[in-house]
């Protein structure tokens, strides 16, 4: 409650006796501009079971108390301007709904791209001239700038344990983020940290010959994502406190790492490093922009992160003289 929010109150004033005021000698503790604006400041005497008088002077609404009053008054008035120095709050905007479910299709079509290019991959080219066309060549990748390369590595697997781990993998990872997440926001998210832990991995191994392909790369940047989302938004069991929820995200990260990162053959637990680790931020940079930016940014960076997808192949298929 605001006493004053129009007038000044002084408290040298004295009313004297008008009209026969029973109030003689009173003082005047608030000045408004209107009659519905002295309303709080009424009621604020009033519950103290103190009278008060209200006369309109010079177009001002002017409150009267006694004079034996008007400390106790005044000291009631400060108390509440203290407690409702912040009242209202300032709105919040609401935060966007948490999606209960992902369309049957989704799914899929993500399955069964997958599978598309585990064919190519081993009947239509069964040479291995895909593999290495589109696999992370870290020499390729560094020297010749095929910034593509980052991408199309995460559609080839070495055989059809290694599509269905990571598919599997991927499908659990990905529900558990569309559950904050809208679906245009995965896809350039995901393409972004998988493509930077996958470059990063290329710079790591250079000079040598490291040739690896897989999309266990975006597992981890998927579950990086999970890390950065929880990070800032204090989802369970991180919960709201700063260092609890830096702390439980980043070491469920870590475990989940631990377990089905760095064992087995023919296992590139650099590439899930750096997928886990480019994933942290871009989670976190990703939970602020799905919960501010509008419907068409959304969409937007959607189609951007399929063109980039698109364009990828292609410099693929350009490479392999497809177009001349």
């Amino acid at each position: 409650m605001n006493a004053d929010p129009d007038g000044v109150t002084d408290a040298g004033d004295v009313v004297p006796d008008v009209d026969g005021n029973p109030a003689l000698g009173g003082e005047v503790i608030g000045r408004f501009s209107s009659y519905e604006a002295s309303g709080d400041c009424v009621l604020l005497v009033l519950s103290m079971g103190i009278p008060c008088w209200i006369y309109l002077r010079e177009n001002q609404y002017e409150i009267v108390v006694e004079r034996n009053h008007v400390q106790a008054v005044r000291k009631q008035m400060a108390l509440s301007m203290r407690e409702n120095a912040h009242w209202p709050p300032v709105p919040v905007r609401d935060r966007i709904p948490m999606r209960r479910r992902v369309p049957l299709v989704v799914p899929v079509l993500i399955t069964g791209v997958m599978s598309l290019f585990y064919v190519l991959q081993h009947h239509l080219f069964a040479t291995g001239i895909l593999a290495h066309a589109a696999g992370l060549n870290a020499r390729a990748v560094v020297d010749n700038l095929e910034w593509w390369r980052p991408v199309t590595a995460l559609m080839l697997h070495g055989d059809l344990a290694h599509l269905i781990g990571n598919l599997g993998m991927g499908l659990v990872f990905g529900w558990f983020l569309s559950r904050s997440w809208t679906l245009w926001m995965m896809l350039p998210a995901l393409l972004l940290s998988s493509w930077v832990g996958n470059t990063v991995n290329a710079w790591y191994h250079y000079p040598d010959p490291h040739l690896s392909y897989g999309a266990s790369t975006a597992v981890f940047a998927l579950v990086g994502l999970l890390v950065g989302n929880a990070m800032m938004e204090g989802v369970p069991p991180a919960g709201k406190h700063p260092v609890v929820r830096l702390f439980f995200p980043l070491l469920t990260g870590i475990i989940l790492l631990g377990w089905w990162g760095t064992s087995g053959i023919n296992t590139d637990v650099s590439a899930h490093v750096f997928g886990l680790v480019a994933g942290i931020p871009v989670g976190a940079l990703g939970s602020i922009a799905n919960r501010f930016a509008g419907t068409r940014t959304r969409i937007g960076l959607g189609i951007a992160g399929g063109w980039v997808f698109l364009v990828s192949w292609f410099m693929v298929a350009r490479a392999l003289g497809w177009f001349q």
